[in-house]
């Protein structure tokens, strides 16, 4: 039995891998690796970073808390990501000339994806309700596109995510903790 991929042209198969391999959705599985499992690690690591910033002291939660925290993020980002990057990457293959645009598009999915996830860590930990969150996001989505756009870029190299996964968390809560204070104090979360 002959392959699927073997009655396709070489010539063909070369665009094919250019649109398709290297795309800002292939990059975005080095990401959620870690998570919800180093949920804790990291929230330990908000802590830490807010404390240096002169941020209130955040209540402790319990380690089944922060997990859940972890993964409402990572089902909350992948909800609209995925779709949109599924929907992006078969534009990509039904009209490949279109890559030019779908490209950058799948880039700004990724960016932000990568900035949602990051940024939820400090935003969780203060026990904002996910809906406020998003809302949070969408108000600064200038300077939190930018900071995910960043994270997109880097993350085309292989690794890197990984890599940076600390460096961008205490950078995730560096943006929040300045938009806080332009902001002000964002109010207790309902009980």
């Amino acid at each position: 039995m002959a392959s699927p991929w073997s009655s396709i042209p070489v010539s063909r198969g070369v665009p094919l891998l250019i649109i398709a391999g290297p795309s800002p959705h292939c990059t975005l599985r080095k990401l959620p690796a870690p998570q919800p499992i180093s949920g804790p690690a990291l929230e330990g690591l908000v802590r830490k970073k807010e404390r240096e910033l002169g941020a209130p002291a955040r209540p402790e939660s319990s380690l089944p808390t922060e997990i859940w925290r972890s993964l409402q993020s990572l089902l909350v980002g992948y909800a609209f990501g995925l779709p949109a990057l599924a929907l992006l990457f078969l534009l990509s293959l039904i009209v490949p000339a279109a890559s030019v645009v779908l490209f950058p598009l799948k880039l700004l999915v990724a960016a932000t994806m990568a900035a949602w996830d990051l940024c939820d860590y400090p935003l969780s930990i203060r026990g904002i309700p996910v809906a406020e969150r998003v809302r949070t996001l969408r108000r600064h989505k200038g300077a939190v596109l930018g900071f995910g756009l960043g994270l997109a870029l880097a993350g085309l190299i292989p690794m890197m995510l990984f890599l940076l996964l600390p460096a961008g968390v205490a950078g995730a809560t560096r943006l929040l903790h300045e938009i806080e204070l332009y902001e002000g104090p964002s109010p207790p979360p309902a009980v």
